[in-house]
């Protein structure tokens, strides 16, 4: 039985040929979605330029939201210890789906990811009346 060569994904060798299947790839116009395992690109819509990076305006945006809803985390009167854990997962850029599942694997409720979208939903628009001039 022949032993086939175990290459590491360190060496020059499997990088050389992977530069050659990658530049394959670029030349028939193939854009790989996936930059690395944990990140995802992405492409332009308000306020994202192409490829993943964020203009300066959308990260001071998105800073300024979510200061906001850290504000509003602790000086809002939640209806319930539910709401408060959901909006406070919010705060942190946790998913409503990735909430859901912390929700449903800890026990703490049996819920879904639009049960948590709507609570989300509701909360975020009643911060934006108490914060945000009209």
């Amino acid at each position: 039985m022949d032993k086939k060569k175990q290459i590491s994904f360190e060496s020059k060798e499997f990088k050389d040929l992977q530069k050659e299947w990658y530049q394959k790839l670029a030349d028939t116009g193939f854009v790989d979605l996936e930059q690395h395992e944990l990140h995802s690109r992405r492409y332009r819509s308000s306020g994202v330029k192409k490829y993943g990076k964020y203009s300066q305006e959308w990260n001071d945006s998105k800073a300024e939201y979510y200061n906001l809803a850290g504000k509003f985390l602790n000086e809002y009167r939640f209806r319930n210890r539910i709401q408060k854990v959901i909006w406070e997962y919010h705060t942190n850029g946790i998913s409503t789906r990735d909430i859901a599942d912390i929700l449903n694997r800890t026990n703490v409720v049996k819920t879904n990811r639009t049960y948590v979208w709507e609570i989300v939903r509701d909360l975020r628009i009643k911060m934006k009346a108490r914060y945000l001039v009209k």
